[in-house]
């Protein structure tokens, strides 16, 4: 559900003149429509617009089918995503699977902690297929899909372009429409059905199918179950091949229904994702819909009419003998088990990534994971015949223990202790026979202390990142043609600079008031901590970055790191000018500081509330004086930041890991 898509439906109810891109299809009158699923043969019937629904017998999944996910390879995920991986293309390929079944229990799952085998797999796909869940938060289907942790009242179902979209039950189209933000949409009236809320009793529901690339349905027209209605499509504000399905209650006063408002959610400080992740309306949320799969499959066995022939001027609906909602739930144990033995050979490990902090003191001691990747760069434990033998490079340190059985790695990752015993640049790398791996090149120092604040003369000081073990001192002049002396934040660009932290343009300047978007500043706080891209993108993320992009393997491993996340929609939108909480966030994660001990008590500042996502970033910032607010107490979580804004904040925190300092202050100038 996009913020657009919201707005829209608020502006259609309280302004006819308001409504966009209406699209309204011809009634075609006296014309009966034949409609398959899938190819299971199964005919139905769309009946003359008009007239009244058949009574229920029974309900059935909006789709029959998506696509399988763990089988795809990195390229037809790519095509996926771009919409050149259509429904029929996906079939013909063998890449198509019944739709899993939908299960509140699987959904709970943490996908970062599922193997490549057994159960797993199935896991996996429904992960990967029901990206939200019913009053869920966004998950984009890399984070566990939540009932009621969110106030998203549809559920939201990823499959390829073109997929078929069916009516769930028996009713009558009452909308169908495309508008600039829920695209494509139909609404389906489900008069006298069983009520999930009161059983024995009936009632009307309204079934909502939005975003898709064709419709088939006009309004006022009567439909059966399993009536084709649309294809599953990626219109108006959608950022992803999807369905987005919900049901709404008799009593909602709109269709599709919304749990609140734009001025609910200003007033309470939030803006819509906020509001949606943090179950804002949640209780009327819960009030005016049902969950929609919980509905359907207390409904499969429902009694089903005997169908019936009488003269040739009555119509005649053929009935099926089994829903495509018995059709999953007979194959779904089938389909996991020809996944297995299918993929087994795709999925074995190719190499492995190790991750750990960048930065130790001699005498500390760190966890390190170490990590199976296949081809395609998923997370994978299988084809191990050999231990994994693990040692240290460029420097010295005990790794406990130093090797790993391929049973140890069987769900892909395993974690093994690193203590440092001598400063250095050093990386732990993995080997099992012919294959290897190495983490990020990590800087091992001894606490540090400035050894002069002489203000002729610069501070001298044991650089943590220079990685020589010597001194370092400031710069005597700024190189770039566009910063002087007295240019905003010219000390940490220069410093930065000389450490090989940042670079400038090809004409010699850096342009410090230049913004700063989402993939830059990704590229140069990784850089700048010594941790490398993904030398090969085969698998992307997100759905607006390709793996040809040249921030791709900048982003990738950020978001292997934990470091990113993306955007609700499953976007990371890399030409965005980033926020200083975004920019914040990444600085801190990249940097691994301990924000274990870190208490938010009272707002950190005045535009900082305790109960903000970023709040533990800004008290981190506070506390150890990376930022500083005007002379309001604020710091503007929400603006954008530029280059020079962004050399500050780093030079601030080398600065004090370099010195071992408690926080920042001008004494720690170079």
């Amino acid at each position: 559900m996009q913020l657009l898509d919201y707005a829209q439906r608020v502006w259609t109810r309280q302004s006819t003149s308001n409504k966009v891109g209406i699209v309204v299809l011809g009634i075609l009158s006296a014309t009966l429509f034949a409609y398959g699923i899938g190819g299971s043969g199964l005919s139905f019937q769309a009946n003359l617009v008009g007239g009244t629904p058949k009574p229920f017998d029974g309900a059935i999944y909006p789709l029959s089918d998506t696509l399988n996910w763990v089988k795809l390879t990195s390229t037809e995920y790519s095509s996926f995503k771009s919409g050149a991986l259509t429904y029929d293309a996906a079939k013909q390929a063998g890449k198509v699977m019944p739709l899993p079944k939908y299960d509140a229990t699987i959904l709970q799952n943490d996908p970062a902690s599922l193997g490549w085998q057994g159960d797993d797999l199935t896991k996996r796909n429904v992960l990967l297929t029901y990206v939200t869940a019913y009053m869920g938060a966004y998950t984009s289907g890399t984070k566990p899909a939540i009932e009621e942790a969110g106030s998203h009242v549809g559920i939201d179902i990823r499959a390829a372009k073109g997929t078929p979209v069916y009516a769930i039950a028996n009713g009558r189209v009452v909308k169908s429409k495309e508008d600039a933000s829920s695209g494509k949409v139909v609404v389906i009236e489900h008069p006298d059905v069983p009520s999930l809320e009161n059983p024995g009793t009936k009632t009307t529901y309204y079934s909502v199918y939005m975003h898709m690339d064709t419709l088939m349905a006009t309004e006022g027209q009567i439909v059966d179950k399993g009536a084709q209605i649309g294809t599953v499509g990626m219109t108006g504000t959608a950022t992803t091949y999807h369905l987005h399905f919900q049901l709404d209650k008799k009593e909602a006063p709109f269709h599709p229904y919304w749990p609140f408002t734009f001025s609910e959610a200003a007033s309470a400080g939030m803006d819509f994702f906020t509001g949606v992740n943090q179950g804002l309306g949640k209780e009327k949320g819960l009030q005016y819909t049902t969950n929609a799969f919980d509905w359907i499959n207390a409904n499969v066995a429902a009694p089903v009419e005997a169908t019936t022939t009488t003269n040739a001027n009555t119509n005649t609906t053929e009935t099926p003998l089994n829903t495509n909602a018995n059709v999953i739930n007979a194959n779904t144990n089938t389909e996991v088990a020809n996944t297995n033995s299918a993929t087994t050979t795709n999925l074995q490990v190719s190499k492995f990534t190790l991750f750990y902090p960048v930065v130790m003191k001699t005498g500390e001691t760190a966890e390190v994971t170490v990590r199976g990747l296949d081809a395609s760069g998923a997370i994978s434990g299988l084809g191990l015949s050999e231990n994994i033998l693990l040692t240290v490079e460029g420097g010295a340190g005990t790794i406990t223990p130093s090797q790993l059985t391929p049973g140890q790695l069987a769900t892909g990752e395993a974690r093994v202790s690193f203590t440092a015993t001598s400063a250095g640049s050093i990386a732990i790398v993995a080997r099992s026979g012919a294959l290897s791996g190495t983490g990020p090149v990590m800087s091992v120092t001894t606490s540090q202390t400035v050894t002069s604040t002489n203000t002729n003369s610069a501070p001298v000081v044991v650089s943590s990142n220079n990685n020589t073990g010597t001194t370092t001192t400031a710069p005597s002049s700024i190189t770039f043609a566009d910063v002087t002396s007295t240019t905003k934040h010219a000390r940490a660009i220069a410093y930065l600079q000389a450490k090989n932290v940042i670079a400038g343009y090809p004409d010699g300047t850096f342009k410090p008031e230049q913004s700063i978007n989402r993939a830059e500043v990704t590229k140069v706080i990784l850089g700048g901590s010594s941790i490398e891209p993904l030398s090969s993108v085969t698998r992307v993320s997100f759905t607006d970055i390709f793996n040809d992009d040249w921030f791709a393997g900048w982003v990738e491993r950020a978001k292997e790191m934990g470091i990113v996340s993306g955007n609700p929609d499953g976007s990371f939108t890399p030409s965005t000018t980033v926020n200083k909480a975004s920019a914040l966030k990444i600085l801190l994660l990249t940097s691994q500081v301990d924000l274990s001990s870190v208490i938010v008590i009272d707002n950190p500042f005045a535009d900082v509330d305790t109960g903000d996502w970023f709040a533990i970033y800004f008290q981190y910032a506070k506390d150890k004086n990376l930022i500083e607010a005007d002379s309001a107490g604020k710091v503007y979580p929400s603006a954008g930041m530029s280059r020079a804004e962004v050399a500050e904040m780093m030079y601030r925190l080398i600065r004090i890991k370099e010195t071992g300092a408690a926080r920042y202050s001008s004494a720690l100038d170079i």
